[in-house]
């Protein structure tokens, strides 16, 4: 086998993570009552002893997917549960017949739904039969917290071919753009506000109007400089799994100059200046960021050469 870790004595950690995931793999597809678990709730319902909703969200690879992948050009480059596979039928080289091909099923969602929860409806078209085909409606719960890229499974649900057993459906969850807010991190909101000069330099009085309809108030009184950003703990999306907990809301602010003054606002302007002591802005968080990742370089360089020395002295003996 081409991931045993004996035939990979140069590469013996990434071959002993290779093969455990086969063997993963082969003992659900090999095993009669965890192949039911996982055609019925999917890849959680193994790790969690199955149990739950008749359909689960997994991020990981699904185990023929893997097995697909792990094996592909080893045996001839055939599939599990579309084509051949090294001789054998699909699932059906292990006792079985093969399992339709997965129908994938895109279901594009707002950040407010992702954000609030809800039941998409959602009419799909299946292959039925060698030349049929039907639409069946679906009822997909979207819990809250749930984000792009998330996949929901419903087993036994997609096309159903002659000869093999039904195949599954997957609907891939999908986020539009949102004209307030980006997601950051899966949990955390980023909104941009943008303040006059004017509110930047006496405060600002933000009101953000929030995805789940209410309005959140956010006041700077402080001066607002460039680059400046507020985190307001406790206000982006909620977190899956965590009831009652929330991300956080990441406020950037851009300042707004005037276009034009008139030479008397000119005056007015240089007047309320006067006597007005400046201090120079500090940096971004990416170029703070920037400048210690440099920092850190500069410092390493004569280490690294001195190594390099090492290694052409110690290379040089061996000749």
């Amino acid at each position: 086998m081409k991931w045993h870790p004996d035939r990979n004595t140069d590469n013996t950690e990434q071959a002993t993570i290779k093969f455990k995931e086969i063997s993963e793999a082969y003992e659900v597809l090999s095993d009669p009552q965890k192949r039911q678990i996982y055609d019925q709730y999917g890849a959680e319902g193994l790790q969690r002893g199955a149990g739950g909703a008749a359909h689960a969200h997994y991020a990981n690879q699904d185990a023929f997917s893997m097995f697909e992948e792990l094996f592909r050009g080893q045996f001839g480059g055939a599939q599990f549960g579309g084509a051949q596979f090294g001789g054998f039928s699909g699932f059906g080289g292990f006792g079985g017949p093969r399992k339709a091909p997965t129908l994938k099923q895109n279901l594009s969602l707002t950040l407010e739904e992702f954000y609030m929860g809800c039941t998409k409806t959602v009419r799909v078209s299946r292959q039925i039969g060698n030349h049929d085909t039907d639409v069946k409606t679906f009822h997909v719960k979207i819990e809250p917290g749930y984000h792009d890229g998330i996949k929901l499974r419903y087993a036994n649900d997609g096309h159903q071919l002659p000869g093999m057993t039904p195949g599954d459906l997957l609907f891939v969850l999908q986020e539009k753009p949102h004209s307030t807010f980006k997601r950051q991190n899966k949990n955390n909101l980023v909104y941009t506000a943008e303040i006059s000069l004017k509110h930047a330099l006496l405060g600002a009085k933000l009101v953000i109007p929030m995805l789940n309809g209410k309005k959140e108030e956010v006041n700077v009184a402080h001066v607002i400089e460039p680059n400046f950003v507020k985190t307001v703990r406790g206000l982006g999306m909620p977190i899956h799994g965590y009831n009652g907990s929330f991300g956080d809301l990441i406020i950037q602010f851009k300042i707004l100059f005037p276009k034009e003054l008139s030479e008397a606002k000119k005056k007015e302007v240089a007047a309320v200046f006067d006597g007005v002591e400046f201090v120079k802005s500090g940096p971004s968080v990416l170029e703070a960021v920037a400048e210690k990742f440099r920092f850190g370089l500069e410092a390493l360089k004569p280490l690294v050469s001195w190594l390099f020395v090492l290694f052409i002295f110690i290379w040089m003996g061996r000749r």
